[in-house]
């Protein structure tokens, strides 16, 4: 699945969410549903089909780390390798809504990944029906991939993602495409510049 191809789902995933689950003559939607499962599990596929065969991708798993958190922590996507977590992933839509909060949103990811790097967490298997523990790579980085630029300024933006560079090395933030918002495409791909160049260097990044 190449970066075009991946926007093209998502503006089909936008669409879809327009419509009735269960279509019928009088059942008519108003707001759309959430498309946040369906792009974790969109952005999840795309790794599975571009990172080594050994690689492991869960999708929305709680992972709970005595000593460290009382309750379980979700990550949308946690990259395994070697029965280690290499990478958890944070997938948003684009930033327009928390654009006043992004700085800190970052902060908190970079001090709660300084705290587990390294650690031994727990997760319940539940197809198994049973628990184990995982290991966070003391390499493990945080990676925020924001599907679409828009729905906020190019100054705003510009503001955010220059203040989140402030978090690296332990935080990596990736924007996907720019230009039209995928959920206001009318046809094809038309007005999305897609960023190339942030596919590849995610990429790049959890291989490794």
């Amino acid at each position: 699945m190449t970066p075009p191809e991946f926007i093209s789902r998502v503006i089909r995933v936008y669409r879809e969410a327009k419509r009735p689950r269960f279509p019928h003559p009088r059942v008519r939607r108003g707001r759309a549903a959430s498309v946040a499962p369906a792009l974790e599990e969109l952005v999840a596929y795309w790794l599975a089909v571009n990172l080594p065969r050994d690689t492991q991708i869960w999708v929305d798993q709680p992972v709970r780390f005595p000593g460290v958190n009382r309750i379980a922590w979700y990550f949308d996507i946690a990259i395994v390798r070697n029965g280690a977590i290499r990478a958890i992933l944070d997938i948003k839509a684009d930033i327009g809504w928390m654009r006043d909060e992004f700085i800190d949103i970052c902060r908190r990811h970079r001090k709660r990944m300084q705290m587990i790097r390294g650690c031994v967490g727990e997760i319940r298997d539940r197809l198994q029906g049973s628990h184990r523990a995982v290991r966070v790579s003391n390499r493990c980085c945080h990676h925020i991939v924001i599907i679409s630029g828009e729905n906020i300024s190019a100054n705003q933006r510009e503001v955010a993602l220059r203040r989140a560079k402030s978090c690296e090395p332990e935080l990596h933030v990736y924007v996907l495409s720019e230009g039209t918002h995928p959920n206001d495409v009318a046809k094809g791909l038309s007005g999305i510049r897609v960023n190339r160049d942030a596919f590849d260097l995610l990429l790049k990044r959890l291989a490794r």
